[in-house]
Parts: C-alpha cells; structure tokens; sequence
C-alpha cells in the first residue's frame, strides 16, 4: 500500500500540470469553418482558391438543407458553377491546386460540378434540391481527394445510402434535415457511391 502511495505523489504533480495546460490552451478537436465564402481549417491541407470556394458554396447549401429550406441555395449553387466553369477555362494544375499528374482526372470532374451546380440552382423543391445535392458531392469529393484537401470531412448516413461533407462537430444531415438531422457519422474510408434517393 505504501509503494502505491509514494507514486501518487509522483504522478499528481505531472497529472495537476496537464491539467492546467489543458485548461490553459484549450483542447478542442480540429474544426473547418466558412469564412467569407471560403473554408479555413485548423488541421491538416488547406483548400485553396477555386476549391476553396466551390466548398463554401457547398457548405452554405449543406446548411440550408440541413435546416430544410432553400433559402440562399441557388446563388451558392450558381457560385459554385461560376468557379468551376472559370477554372476550366483557364485550367492548370496550380491554379486547381492538384499535382501535375492528377489533372487528366479533374477535367471530367470541373463538368460535373458546373452541370450538377446548374441543377441544384435551378431546384424549387427540398426533393430535388437533394437529389441535385448528392449530383454536386460526388465530383467535389473527388476533387478535394485530388487536391488533397481535409477542410471538410466525409459523412455517410447509411439510410439515405450517401456521404456528403462537411465541418467537423456535431452531425448535420443534409439529405433528411430536421426530421433526423444527426443520422450519420463521419468516415474514412469514403463508402461507395449510394442510391439516387
């Protein structure tokens, strides 16, 4: 009883200490957030220029489908399109912020972004917003995977059978929104493509 006394005593002073630094400098887990459009992480590589905007845009939608409305949706959706049809134009590597080797692979996506932006912009109904949504995350997901980018994390709701991205937190379930808003939870790896629902 002795011998697990005197190493209390050792160890209180190293725990008392981890403590207030912990209490001190705050340990909260990493997080992405949208700032002017434009998504910032704490961790990891940083999305940057079209990217980076494609995924504000992205998360302002995930929002608004989250909370079931669409208010703000089509002119997020139509920003997305404009940066995807303007980094086609003038496409290379650097400016897409993807190695020299991955942009035979981003072409295709850039006209998947642009077209499945154009449908989620012109949606007038939560159904199809949704189903417009699920069209724009597959490319940008592969784009971010390309770019190498961890600003938003993937999650998959295995009821609605599809993955999306978003900050790290709680939950937000853009393909149910409110009526069952925390279905789902973060993954990796990424799960193959689901249905059209």
């Amino acid at each position: 009883m002795r011998f697990i006394s005197r190493d209390f005593h050792r160890v209180m002073p190293v725990l008392a200490l981890s403590l207030l630094g912990l209490s001190l400098f705050g340990c909260e887990p990493s997080s992405a957030e949208v700032e002017g459009g434009e998504i910032s992480s704490a961790a990891g590589p940083a999305a940057s220029g079209p990217l980076s905007a494609m995924l504000g845009g992205y998360e302002t939608v995930r929002r608004a489908l989250l909370d079931d409305h669409l208010d703000g949706v089509a002119e997020a959706a139509s920003s997305i399109g404009k940066s995807a049809s303007e980094l086609a134009e003038d496409f290379s590597a650097e400016a897409a912020g993807v190695p020299a080797e991955k942009v035979g692979e981003l072409k295709p996506l850039l006209a998947s972004i642009s077209l499945a932006s154009k449908e989620l912009a012109q949606t007038e109904d939560l159904g199809a917003a949704r189903k417009a949504f699920w069209a724009l995350t597959e490319p940008l997901m592969k784009y971010r995977e390309l770019a190498g980018s961890d600003d938003l994390r993937v999650a998959y709701c295995p009821m609605a059978g599809k993955s999306w991205l978003q900050p790290d937190g709680e939950i937000g379930n853009p393909y149910y929104g409110q009526s069952m808003a925390t279905c789902g939870a973060f993954v990796e790896p990424e799960p193959a493509a689901g249905s059209d629902s």
